[in-house]
């Protein structure tokens, strides 16, 4: 159950990173100013010897380096960044699939929430809860300190209890 909502989870946040868009970093912002002038450049001397292919060859590569840096930023050309319209049209298929995990999420956490009612009207549950509450009290008592606290394995737990018992006929227990 809990495995279900953990997954649950983990789909949501990514179908949510999917059907909304990131921000761009100052740093990429540079390098698509940058690769733009570089197409820009190339443009201007392939437009002086246009039948030149080494001219032509350098502008395609420019624009192609800027189109796959703009991609997957969510932007299909160099304008719709400028202006901000990154991701302005998010797939269909994004959209639906974020309402599938979404509905999938809320099942699980009404689920999740159906099955912790249940265990908190469980009175045997209560009691048995208790019981290790009060022998956990107990373990920090005995070891002066709390053995759960600092993630010991069960092993290192049971050597530290072994330490601390007490033969029950030298302290006059029958």
């Amino acid at each position: 159950m809990a495995a279900r909502l953990d997954e649950a989870r983990n789909a949501s946040r990514a179908a949510e990173d999917a059907a909304v868009p990131r921000r761009v970093t100052g740093g990429e912002t540079a390098e698509l100013e940058q690769l733009h002038e570089e197409m820009i450049d190339a443009e201007s001397k392939a437009g002086r010897g246009m039948r030149r292919s080494a001219g032509r060859s350098a502008f395609d590569k420019a624009e192609a380096d800027l189109q796959s840096a703009l991609a997957p930023l969510g932007y299909p050309a160099w304008a719709a960044f400028r202006m901000g319209n990154g991701m302005a049209a998010v797939s269909a298929e994004v959209m639906v699939e974020y309402d599938l995990v979404q509905t999938e999420l809320e099942a699980a956490e009404a689920e999740w929430a159906e099955l912790m009612a249940r265990l908190e009207r469980d009175t045997e549950l209560q009691d048995v809860l208790e019981a290790i509450d009060r022998a956990h009290e107990h373990a920090v008592t005995l070891l002066g300190s709390d053995p759960l606290a600092d993630g010991r394995s069960p092993e290192v737990m049971a050597e530290a209890f072994q330490a601390h018992l007490v033969d029950a006929a030298s302290i006059g227990i029958d």
